[in-house]
Parts: structure tokens; sequence; C-alpha cells
């Protein structure tokens, strides 16, 4: 492999897009003095101090939870999205975490803070967008897979990402971070995987890449063929305040307060909130349990269970008088009373 994998993480494919340079710039200013929100800022104080990644996190959940309050806050003006709010906000975090000059242990702890505070801070009860990296390598691997996502070489849009990707070098660094997923030749992503790409895959990529053709998916590597990403992401819109026209292949990717259904099927992962679980949970046994209890004592349906009972209680206390009675003669014509010893004393002797 001539280019190692944390060179294709530094390229910088957006950089002949102005559209995208001017959000980027904008996340650039979060917490800062140039930042035109800055009272919107997470209070320092909720962010654990005196690490190299403090002031990052203090951006990340800035803009996560100032977006949260204002979804497209940091898209007014010109600029459209093509995708989904939440991917543009996790590209430019992975790209700050590998320009910056953390090492493993220390992006390792960032993601533990993060994950630990993350609903509290932006407070809300669901995780809106899903940051399934743990580790510096995860955060390469997915950085340049959205490399391909969003800065596809080909303005094809039916261009197939895998078949884009085979012919890169970055093909075998990704099919080497499949390989605990890999059963039978093909890659299996469990709903609660802890595979970066299958996290990723299973919040957000379903609608794009088919496992079936990660898979089968084998290096070609063409040196002819330029690593160079040439699509457009986000276009200029006609209509400042117009909603984010978001691609039907990337539809998965909601980044929306909608309706609590919606929410509350995205709520149930690894990462969301316990108690809210638990609360469901008991809600739920008890509500059943009310249910048939109400229907037991006071329906027809109680009724008929208890008239069914009672129908059962005495075929069984019959039966138990039948063999008791049975029992009784079997004993009688073999118990011997020795008329002899004391009228308490009974000896049995088997005949």
């Amino acid at each position: 492999m001539s280019i190692t994998l944390d060179e294709l993480a530094k390229e910088e494919p957006f950089r002949n897009n102005l559209n995208a340079l001017k959000l980027f710039n904008e996340l650039d200013k979060v917490c800062t003095t140039n930042d035109p929100r800055l009272n919107a800022c997470v209070n320092s104080n909720r962010i654990i101090s005196n690490k190299p990644f403090t002031e990052l996190l203090r951006k990340i959940f800035t803009i996560l939870k100032s977006s949260h309050v204002n979804k497209d806050i940091y898209f007014e003006g010109a600029i459209h999205p093509k995708f989904d709010l939440c991917v543009y906000y996790k590209y430019w975090f992975y790209r700050q975490i590998i320009n910056s000059e953390l090492g493993e242990k220390d992006v390792e702890e960032l993601f533990t803070e993060y994950r630990k505070n993350k609903l509290t801070i932006i407070e809300s009860l669901y995780d809106l967008c899903k940051i399934n990296t743990k580790t510096l390598k995860d955060v390469k691997i997915i950085k340049v897979l959205y490399d391909h996502i969003l800065f596809p070489s080909s303005e094809d849009e039916s261009q197939n990402i895998i078949k884009e990707i085979k012919k890169c070098e970055f093909c075998n660094y990704f099919k080497s971070s499949l390989k605990d997923v890999i059963k039978n030749s093909k890659i299996i992503c469990y709903t609660f995987s802890s595979n970066a790409f299958c996290m990723e895959h299973n919040s957000h990529l379903k609608s794009i890449i088919d496992l079936d053709d990660v898979s089968s998916l084998s290096c070609e590597y063409d040196a002819k063929t330029t690593h160079k990403h040439q699509n457009n992401v986000l276009l200029v819109s006609d209509n400042l305040r117009s909603e984010p026209q978001i691609a039907s292949a990337v539809n998965e990717m909601q980044y929306q307060r909608s309706d609590s259904d919606t929410q509350s099927e995205n709520a149930i992962s690894e990462d969301n909130n316990i108690l809210a679980r638990s609360t469901i949970g008991g809600v739920t046994t008890f509500g059943i349990f009310f249910t048939l209890f109400s229907l037991y004592k006071f329906t027809s349906f109680g009724s008929s269970i208890r008239r069914r009972t009672r129908w059962f209680t005495n075929i069984w206390n019959n039966t138990q008088d039948e063999e008791r009675e049975l029992l009784s003669l079997e004993d009688s014509e073999q118990v011997h009373i020795n008329s002899l010893q004391d009228q308490y004393n009974l000896a049995y002797h088997s005949s």
C-alpha cells in the first residue's frame, strides 16, 4: 500500500466546493470569538476540563444542541444541503480529530466522554445524530468512506459507491476493517455490532450501501483511476429558507425532530437512555397485569374462567377422594392388628 490510511484520511476532497467550504468554516467558528452565537456555546463547566480534546468536545456538543433547537441553523444563507445535516456535522467532527494532535488514548477517552454526556448536554431523550466511532482508526475509516459518499469521483448519482472504492487504495484498508464481521464469506452487521462500519451502516447507510456488494468486494486498484473526488455536495438554493432536499438514497439519515413515534423507533439502541427503557418496560408489564386482572375480576370473561376453575377443582377433588378410598381398601387387607399389644400400638405387616 503506497498510500497510508492516515494520508487518505487527511485528504480534503471538498476543497474545490465553495459551498462546502462555507459550511465547514461556519462550524470552525463555533465557540470562538468569531462565533456570532457565542452565547449559545455549551458551558465549559459541563465538559471535562484540562484534556487535549476538551474544546473539540465542547464544539460538537454545541453544534448538535443548537441544531437540535434549530435544525438548519448552520445552513442558513445560500447553502442548500443535498444530504441530511447530521452527515456534515459528523464529517466535520472527524476531520477535526484527524487533523488534531490527539493520540489513540485521547480519542478513546473523547468518545467515552461523548457517549456518557451527550443526551444530558444536548437535552434530548433521543440520539438524533449517532456518532458510532470509538477509536482513531474507526474515525479514519468512516471519514474516508464518507469522502466517497459525499464527494464521489463520478457525477453520476447512480454510481455504485463500492464499485468506486474497489479501484481505490482505500479498498484494502476498508476490507481489513471488516474481518470481524465476515461470516461464511458474507458481511453480517448485527443490530448491536461493535464494528464501526456496521454501526454506521445500521444507523445511516442501509439505503446507500448493499452489504452483498461489500461481501463480494475485490480490490482492483487502478493507478490510472484518479483518487480525486469531484461531485458537488451542496447546491445553491434559490429559496434561502426552503427545506433541505435530502437525496432519496439517504432518507434513512433523519436528523429532524419529527413525530414522537419515529423518535421512539430510533431511541432503542445501545447508547440510549436506560431509564427510559426501564420505565417503558415497567409500565408495559403493569398495564398487561392490570388489564388481565380487570378482565378476570369484572367481566363475563372472568366469570367464565371462575366457573371452569371450580369445575376442574371439583373433578380434581373427586379424583383424589376415589384414590384415597382405593388406598384405604388395599391397606385394610394388609393390616393385622395384634390384640395382645396395647390398643395404641398398631403393628402393620405386609401381606
